[in-house]
């Protein structure tokens, strides 16, 4: 059918040749040109009626209408050209559909294939059926989307996009007004004697001027900001209240709330109105409250607390730092604790520090702990007791107790050796816990500090230095059997009186005993038994050797020694690589170990080398020799000296002359 639409009419006079149902032709009747002007008045007035009801029927451009209907949503015009600019998204649409239903909505989107252009809609649901009539709705963008507001057309209203307006004045475009919001632009400011608004919004910054003094919102750091000589000031009767999501106020200038601010202080108060927190104007002092009593309080002195207190961290930085600036010589920082009682009782357990963690069952253990008890809380004779405790497999255990009167090592007697150690060795003082016996302690004596008790036997350490050897009598109780004097000096002695002793000189070891009388030494003494500094070894008026006591030997038989063995020990003459370490002597005489072991190895000892840790390298014998196959040090000894040398050679050389006039004899006897 011909269309009605005005979008049926060109613009080029001389194509509108097929638009009406009569049209105007060259030479027509003039009764075909009344009824043509009369249907062009007719499309004319359809137009108006259309315009001013904001939608008019465009059509399709060819004459006729080709609308199909896609789906609920969709619509197709039978198009050679792409009318996508007629058809464009965001633009009002009406549509009576195939079930007579006028249906309003905006276009989607369109586009254009071939002959077809596909139309699709948002806001409409069609009825099944072909279209019968298709509006478009005023496109003011066709004509600039702008209202024109003066005569030279640099002041308009113009819609450039869907739901937007901008106010254009002098040319600048001021303002932009979307749904709900209403902008200003950069250098655009808004001016009223009111303004009442739910929220304000800038991208940039909002001045507040008044006078001189101007309050500045600065949106990079989201805070007011006041001119040097601005103020925020309230009136008597005003409050300062900030709310926070539409709920009672957070804070207020004054009643109950939850920050207060009065004249003297700065109170963060809760519900009951009781105070939380007072910043005071005394000395910047701080308070803070639980249970509307004061818990902590600080002042330019210091801060106390009342109640317990954790510190918390989260890394292995210092928990709790004490630090002094004072430059004086006296104490500081100081750590006090302080149990301040009405009623001290002795043996109260005044203060403890424990050393607390976890074990792998996620249980606390304290590890280790130091406790004070007040011994004695008398007037003038106060006592305390130290006590070191740590767990000891599974145990709190009692390490370190500080007495009044002693000082005890390992209170609860478990199995704990003792040890002290020095710059040289590990064991400078040793007690170990498997021994059965074994205590230190301290008699009446002035001359005797201490003994070690082992057995029947005692170590005393005496006042003036030295060592005392004594053996125990059960009736008589101890009484002494050496004595020996340590001085610091180039010579080492013994001390006198006493039933031996034990001098120790430079370069020599000397020992003596009593000649004859009671045992306590009351007798003089003489020298028995000497070691020089080259090693020789002198016995004085007596002979070395060994117990032959018949009583104390079974398995008794003769002893004949082998003289073809015997005669293969050589003796030897040799220098010492280290002569420091030996008698520094050189020619000396003796044996080869390793020879001595090929002839008969009851004469050799074999030892494993060791050294303390402290001394890896200090023995230069222990590095003269040379680890085996097991990674061991193994030294040779000889049990055969250097007079055993000479008795040897002297005895082989008789041997080999008995051996030659036997054999002499025995020629003259076969003769």
């Amino acid at each position: 059918m011909a269309g009605t639409g005005v979008g049926k009419f060109s613009s080029t006079a001389g194509s509108n040749t097929a638009n009406m149902t009569v049209n105007f032709a060259e030479n027509m009747a003039p009764s075909n040109v009344n009824n043509a002007a009369r249907e062009l008045m007719g499309h004319m007035r359809d137009m108006y009626e259309q315009l001013g009801d904001g939608y008019f029927e465009f059509g399709d451009g060819d004459g006729t209408y080709t609308v199909a209907r896609g789906d609920a949503d969709t619509i197709t015009i039978t198009s050679s050209a792409d009318i996508s600019g007629i058809y464009f998204a965001g633009r009002k649409i009406r549509i009576t559909d195939g079930g007579a239903n006028v249906v309003e909505g905006t276009i989607a989107s369109s586009s254009h294939s071939s002959t077809t252009q596909t139309v699709n809609l948002t806001g409409i649901s069609l009825a099944s059926g072909t279209p019968t009539k298709v509006e478009l709705g005023i496109d003011t963008a066709a004509f600039g989307g702008r209202v024109i507001l003066d005569d030279d057309g640099d002041t308009y209203i113009e819609a450039p996009t869907d739901d937007t307006i901008d106010i254009y004045v002098a040319g600048a475009k001021d303002f932009v007004i979307t749904a709900n919001t209403f902008t200003a632009e950069s250098g655009s400011t808004i001016a009223a004697q009111a303004l009442t608004a739910t929220s304000i919004v800038s991208t940039g910054d909002v001045t507040l001027t008044g006078a001189s003094n101007n309050a500045v919102w600065d949106s990079s750091n989201n805070s007011l900001d006041f001119a040097d000589s601005a103020q925020l000031r309230f009136g008597a009767g005003a409050d300062l209240k900030i709310f926070h999501d539409g709920s009672d106020s957070h804070i207020v200038d004054s009643g109950t709330g939850n920050l207060k601010i009065s004249t003297s202080a700065l109170q963060i108060m809760n519900a009951a109105g009781n105070e939380n927190l007072v910043l005071g104007t005394a000395d910047g002092a701080v308070t803070l409250y639980h249970d509307n009593s004061a818990k902590l309080a600080t002042t330019s002195t210091g801060i106390s607390v009342t109640g317990t207190g954790t510190f918390t961290t989260a890394d292995n930085s210092d928990t709790l730092t004490l630090t002094s600036t004072d430059a004086d010589g006296n104490a500081g920082p100081n750590l006090r604790l302080y149990r301040n009682t009405s009623s001290p009782a002795d043996n109260d357990l005044v203060g403890t520090i424990d050393f607390e963690g976890r074990n792998d069952n996620s249980q606390d253990v304290v590890y280790s702990a130091i406790q004070l008890y007040t011994s004695d809380v008398s007037d003038g004779t106060e006592d305390g007791a130290l006590l070191i405790r740590s767990m000891v497999n599974g145990t709190n255990t009692q390490r370190i107790t500080l007495m009044p009167t002693e000082t005890v090592i390992n209170e609860d007697s478990n199995a704990l050796s003792f040890r002290v150690e020095n710059d040289q060795c590990t064991k400078a003082f040793f007690v170990d816990s498997e021994v059965a016996t074994c205590h230190i302690t301290k008699t009446g004596s002035a001359t005797k500090q201490s003994y070690y008790s082992g057995g029947m036997g005692m170590l005393q350490l005496g006042v003036g230095g030295g060592i005392y050897g004594y053996d125990y009598n059960v009736v008589d109780g101890p009484y002494m059997v050496n004595n020996i004097y340590i001085d610091n000096g180039t010579s080492k002695y013994v001390g006198s009186g006493h039933a031996a002793q034990l001098g120790m000189y430079t370069g020599m070891l000397q020992f003596w005993n009593a000649n004859s009388g009671s045992a306590d030494g009351a007798v003089s003494l003489s020298e028995r038994f000497r070691i020089a500094q080259n090693g020789d070894i002198t016995a004085t008026d007596t002979s070395i050797g060994s117990n032959s006591d018949e009583r104390l030997k079974e398995n008794i038989t003769d002893f004949t020694y082998d003289v073809a063995k015997f005669k293969q020990f050589k003796p030897k003459t040799f220098d010492w690589k280290n002569p420091e370490l030996h008698s520094g002597v050189s020619d000396n005489r003796g044996f080869i170990a390793q020879e001595i072991e090929t002839v008969d190895n009851y004469y050799i000892n074999k030892e494993e080398l060791t050294l303390p840790e402290t001394q890896e390298t200090g023995n230069a014998d222990y590095n003269l020799i040379p680890e085996d196959e097991d990674g061991k040090r193994i030294s040779y000894t000889s049990k055969l000296g250097k007079k055993d040398a000479m008795y040897i050679s002297v005895i082989q050389q008789l041997i080999t002359k008995i051996e030659t006039l036997e054999s002499k004899v025995q020629v003259l006897e076969d003769a």
